[in-house]
């Protein structure tokens, strides 16, 4: 073998050992990423699971007295937005969103209602109107998001 084709012979086998290991490279990472995504699905599964035991629990409060229902709405709505980053469609995060509002609405009116009465102030009248809002807001924004873009293709 003449010394040229030596040369050759070796740049050729250092080239595909060099793709080989980049296939391996973009391999491991690839299923790295899915490793990642996959732990941070069961974390947010798990957090979602977590949030709603204590929003049920704190239903149980609400019936003995201990909790006001204004509060466990917002902790049942905290155990709903965790199910946001688990939505794989619009229509789904639709649903949550809509939800919410429908959670902040009955908030809401359960404090002008104490407000009636002169046991709430001016202030949790104005939180919980502001409360609604934004929640009203998060539904129009999703309402108007067109593309979807958490979607799954």
């Amino acid at each position: 073998m003449s010394r040229s084709s030596i040369i050759l012979f070796a740049a050729l086998l250092l080239i595909a050992t060099l793709a080989g290991c980049q296939q391996n490279a973009e391999h491991l990472a690839l299923e790295s990423t899915k490793i990642s995504e996959n732990q941070l699905h069961q974390l947010l599964l798990e957090r979602q699971r977590i949030l709603e035991g204590i929003a049920e629990d704190a239903k149980r409060w609400v019936d003995a007295g201990r909790m006001t229902a204004s509060e466990h709405a917002a902790l049942k709505k905290a155990a709903l937005l965790a199910g946001l980053d688990l939505c794989e469609t619009r229509a789904e995060r639709i649903e949550i969103r809509e939800e919410v509002v429908r959670l902040d609405r009955q908030a809401e009116a359960w404090i002008e209602r104490r407000a009636a009465s002169g046991r709430a102030g001016e202030g949790e009248r104005d939180q919980a109107r502001l409360t609604r809002i934004e929640s009203e807001i998060g539904l129009l924004r999703e309402l108007l998001n067109k593309k979807g873009k958490h979607d799954k293709k």
